[in-house]
């Protein structure tokens, strides 16, 4: 696993729907935490299966969803903060 898998998950996922967010009229930098895609429309129930295996295919590792909540999936800020936990579980530890 390489070093942009602990850094840059918010940013990843803003930039993964750039085009999708500007189009509504929404500016990235004003994106909060509680942003959800899907109920923003930025992403439907398909993109959500495509939105985690792109997670999967950039961090180049499998991220276990099922431990993250459901209602919280699609909102910026509670997936952004389950993947980096996750990764940052993955990393060997210093002996």
């Amino acid at each position: 696993m390489n070093d942009k898998a602990i850094h840059g998950v918010r940013e990843y996922l803003l930039n993964r729907y750039e085009a999708q967010i500007r189009g509504h009229g929404l500016r990235l930098e004003d994106i909060q935490d509680d942003f959800d895609l899907l109920q923003e429309g930025i992403i439907d129930s398909l993109g959500i299966m495509e939105l985690l295996s792109d997670i999967d295919s950039h961090f180049d590792v499998a991220i276990d969803f099922e431990a993250l909540d459901t209602s919280q999936l699609t909102v910026i800020g509670p997936l952004a903060t389950y993947i980096e936990d996750f990764l940052s579980s993955q990393r060997p530890q210093p002996r």
